[in-house]
């Protein structure tokens, strides 16, 4: 049976760079032989609702509590005198459908881009992992500082003269490189100056397609990203992914 990994996403290419760099980790520690056939039978993304690929955070709200989520006491229930800001009810309540699931779910990855008050969210969604027994489900938690974006970003080197000349410009237009503090870029309003958005489009050229953005996280060394990625939280992501998804897929 492939290790089950419900991921909670905001959008569909959340979900999909995220799984991208999951399978990417796991098949540097996999055993020689092991080819994409062996990596879809070793593990499986989905949602909280059968045959899905991931559940939005948006569906969350009106998605039903399984049965036995709402008891009191044990690591179900909502702890006691416990303050419940931010995404901390959300994450609790998708965490409490996965421990719940049937199917068994046996991970779970969080993806919530921190572009709005970062530090006090990230606290939200750490208690709630926090309070699931490691026994009942593996969590791991995928923040990009301000948005995915930038975790594109902390990957991204120039493949010609034109993207070398593009990202000259904007490092004079920023005064300093996207690449290594792309949590700067934490505007809220979009084709704003410091639009993490706005940014990789013009590195990218507007018109990029996947397979251009595939390129920064699945060919960067893990030593650039890991190095890169420390304010944009890129780096404790990957640590989490080698420290509790790797060993149950491979294990598996």
């Amino acid at each position: 049976m492939p290790v089950r990994i419900a991921v909670i996403a905001e959008a569909e290419p959340d979900r999909r760079q995220i799984c991208e760099m999951v399978d990417r980790k796991v098949m540097d520690h996999a055993p020689d032989w092991w080819g994409r056939e062996q990596l879809e039978e070793e593990r499986e993304y989905c949602g909280l609702i059968p045959e899905t690929l991931f559940t939005r955070w948006t569906e969350l709200r009106s998605l039903p509590s399984p049965e036995g989520a709402l008891r009191r006491g044990g690591f179900i229930g909502f702890p006691k005198g416990k303050q419940r800001h931010y995404d901390y009810p959300l994450a609790r309540k998708a965490l409490n459908g996965c421990v719940l699931a049937s199917p068994r779910i046996d991970a779970a990855i969080l993806v919530r881009d921190m572009d709005q008050q970062p530090n006090e969210r990230a606290e939200s969604l750490e208690q709630a992992c926090n309070e699931i027994s490691p026994n009942a489900l593996s969590v791991v938690l995928a923040l990009p500082t301000a948005k995915r974006e930038a975790w594109v970003l902390n990957g991204f080197d120039p493949r010609d003269r034109n993207e070398e000349k593009v990202l000259a410009v904007v490092r004079r237009e920023l005064g300093y490189d996207p690449r290594m503090s792309p949590e700067r870029l934490d505007a809220m309003k979009h084709g704003a100056k410091h639009d993490a958005k706005r940014v990789l489009g013009i590195l990218l050229g507007e018109d990029r397609d996947h397979d251009r953005e595939l390129q920064c996280w699945q060919e960067t060394p893990w030593t650039v990203l890991r190095e890169r990625g420390k304010g944009s939280r890129l780096t404790d992501f990957l640590t989490d992914v080698k420290d509790r998804l790797v060993p149950r897929i491979i294990g598996a």
